[in-house]
């Protein structure tokens, strides 16, 4: 059942990405005409630019913990894991996403929201070994 959410979390994940590939390439082609028309409103349209790169690099960061995190729940192995690493960067994850709350970002929000799901689960798992 658990890994029924992984899976359809991964999907989500994928589509996410890919819904922001067609967002940037319509964009470009968007700011590329409207900057022939009003070139002052280039700057503008720079700032969406910077969220869609927030978006990617949202992704690209939380995506990386799932290979960790599906290896982990398999093996139910974390000997090899630093419990004070995780703490913190657990800690860390949560203090970044009420950032994003506070400031309205949700490429912030996002990616951490879901890395948070990914590492609190390694955590959990490294928690319950050391019982």
């Amino acid at each position: 059942m658990f890994y029924y959410f992984i899976i359809r979390g991964c999907v989500g994940l994928l589509s996410y990405f890919l819904f922001y590939i067609i967002y940037i390439i319509e964009h470009f082609k968007y700011v590329r005409n409207v900057s022939k028309i009003n070139p002052s409103l280039y700057k503008i349209h720079i700032m969406d630019t910077a969220t869609i790169i927030g978006h990617l690099a949202a992704f690209l960061t939380t995506i990386s913990f799932l290979p960790q995190a599906i290896k982990t729940i398999r093996s139910r192995e974390t000997k090899q894991l630093s419990l004070g690493m995780y703490i913190l960067f657990v800690s860390g994850v949560i203090l970044w996403t009420c950032y994003g709350v506070a400031i309205d970002s949700w490429p912030i929000i996002i990616g951490n929201v879901i890395t948070l799901l990914l590492a609190g689960t390694i955590l959990f798992f490294k928690l319950i070994e050391q019982k």
